[in-house]
């Protein structure tokens, strides 16, 4: 594994659908000499890992997602339990943990005292502010880890000055520890002050030493991808959330339970439960209030990772869910375009007016073209099945020339996970979530 980088570290530049995550695993596998992995990720992608391993490991290995049910200091206790029993079995140790927990007390400081044989930053790009706690958090673990490998399909977000923190803690040795001079070779300064960065400069060998550490793969230069890939990133609802979900969940089950809400009846209930799970609730008299931000800021997270040139599709069950894809979007610096009832901005979007199509899938499902994108998101599932196959093909269809991915965002312990499971059993979705439910 040293031989890829001699400073130490590389970074796999893949675009989202080409198997980063496999490419970690593989080298994990086929390396003896690793023993103490650390990988950390976006807060989604913590319960994504474990199932990753189970699928493409073929050496044995013991995963622990440290979730943040529990607190650093639990998680942290958890973590040398958990190297210590496995170093006994002389097992390989993985300890995954979130990017916002990794570097604070007591975490923090057992992680650098440890030592480690891997460091794995999935979407290390969330790194690249070189004054950030993260990013000098991990310029600080680096000389603690034998080997360290990023994975991002978005190496440079923003800018080219993105790549000096990533850069920083995988191979100090590509621009140096120090920002200064870094953004003082390849920033242009002007405006307010000459301080502000109007341009870039000596770009060809800010490329070349990044490519020294890197191996780039573009999806559209990949020939042996699946045609279509489905993948999940996960969320936790907030306590407030929680609370509310197990109210109704809890005023469901009863009213099962008494007959008073069947399968002909119980589909205006099962959207109020989902709603819940999106943010939202109605009162009494039908007025939506928002009760937490947690599906729409994972979905500001799922698209800063995806590359700003790539027009995106989310299919919204909820027109308040079609607010939360402007908000994101424009938190993300990306334009959106509308497809609802009402409302028809496709057109402006296939000509690329919009990078984001919000289309709601009981008004877009069906009967359109939108091969423009090859990335979709689902704000969450549908009861109707033949919407969702409608959807899915909407994308994946003759005209398409490049592999499709589709990107669920689920809360854990929801109705999501219901309504996903029937989906993908092409059951009767209303029937398997009544029964999911009790």
């Amino acid at each position: 594994m040293n031989e890829a980088s001699k400073g130490g570290g590389a970074l796999l530049a893949l675009e989202m659908g080409c198997g980063k995550t496999k490419v970690a695993i593989d080298l994990i596998a086929n390396d003896p000499t690793v023993r103490h992995v650390l990988i950390t990720c976006p807060l989604s992608v913590v319960p994504v890992w474990p199932a990753e391993f189970a699928k493409h490991s073929s050496r044995e290995v013991k995963v622990l997602p440290l979730l943040n049910k529990h607190t650093v200091k639990k998680r942290t206790e958890q973590a040398v339990q958990f190297i210590a029993i496995n170093d006994a079995l002389n097992v390989v140790s993985v300890i995954i943990i979130n990017h916002e927990s990794v570097w604070r007390k007591p975490f923090g400081d057992w992680a650098m005292k440890l030592g480690w044989d891997l460091l794995i930053v999935d979407e290390c790009h969330k790194a690249k502010s070189p004054s950030g706690r993260f990013s000098r958090y991990l310029a600080k673990l680096r000389d603690k880890c034998t080997f360290r490998l990023g994975l991002t399909g978005t190496p440079m977000p923003h800018s080219p000055l993105d790549l000096f923190a990533q850069c920083r803690f995988l191979d100090v040795g590509v621009f140096g520890p120090h920002y200064t001079p870094f953004k003082a070779k390849y920033a242009v300064l002007g405006g307010f002050e000459g301080r502000q960065v109007v341009g870039f400069k000596n770009l060809d060998d800010l490329e070349e030493r990044f490519d020294s550490i890197t191996y780039r793969v573009k999806s559209s230069d990949v020939l042996d991808l699946p045609e279509a890939r489905h993948m999940v990133r996960w969320c936790s609802l907030s306590p407030k959330e929680q609370a509310i979900y197990n109210e109704m969940k809890t005023d469901l089950i009863t009213a099962i339970d008494n007959g008073v809400v069947t399968a002909s009846n119980a589909l205006v209930k099962l959207l109020r439960l989902q709603q819940i799970v999106q943010g939202s609730v109605k009162d009494e008299n039908d007025v939506v209030h928002q009760v937490g931000t947690t599906k729409e800021d994972l979905l500001c997270e799922v698209l800063s990772e995806i590359d700003k040139d790539e027009p995106i599709v989310i299919f919204c069950l909820f027109l308040s869910d079609i607010e939360r894809v402007k908000r994101a979007a424009s938190t993300c610096n990306k334009s959106v375009a509308v497809l609802k009832g009402g409302e028809n901005e496709l057109d402006h979007w296939q000509k690329g007016g919009a990078d984001v199509l919000a289309v709601q899938i009981q008004s877009g499902g069906t009967g359109i073209d939108l091969t423009r994108a090859r990335y979709c998101i689902f704000m969450c599932g549908t009861y109707n099945y033949g919407n969702y196959e409608q959807a899915l093909a909407r994308l994946h269809r003759p005209g398409q020339e490049r592999p499709v991915v589709y990107i669920h965002l689920m809360a854990k312990g929801t109705i999501d996970e219901i309504v996903d499971d029937a989906q993908r059993q092409k059951a009767n979705i209303i029937n398997s979530v009544m029964a999911g439910l009790q």
